[in-house]
């Protein structure tokens, strides 16, 4: 079983909102990441508990992508999403 959490520190970041996207700063090592409003609302879910890989691609299907007809190209869209906000530093593997 594979559990994802935010890489972000929400409880300290700074987070500054504007319209559907977000500035959030990140104090501890001075980090700035400007994120969808979809992207940072995933962030304080996961940032509780941590959810598992199925959960989170769920999620960002439902918040950051229209979940169509085809959902087997929605999921391998939510799977590359998911890579490129763990290579950001966004999101972080804790298990």
């Amino acid at each position: 079983m594979v559990i994802y959490n935010s890489a972000i520190d929400l409880s300290t970041a700074l987070i500054a909102e504007f319209g559907d996207m977000s500035v959030v700063h990140e104090q501890e090592n001075d980090g700035l990441h400007m994120l969808s409003a979809s992207i940072v609302s995933l962030l304080k879910r996961i940032s509780v508990a941590g959810e598992q890989e199925a959960d989170i691609l769920q999620l960002i299907q439902e918040t950051t992508f229209c979940v169509s007809a085809q959902e087997n190209m929605a999921m391998d869209s939510s799977k590359e999403y998911l890579m490129l906000l763990i290579s950001q530093g966004i999101i972080k593997k804790i298990q």
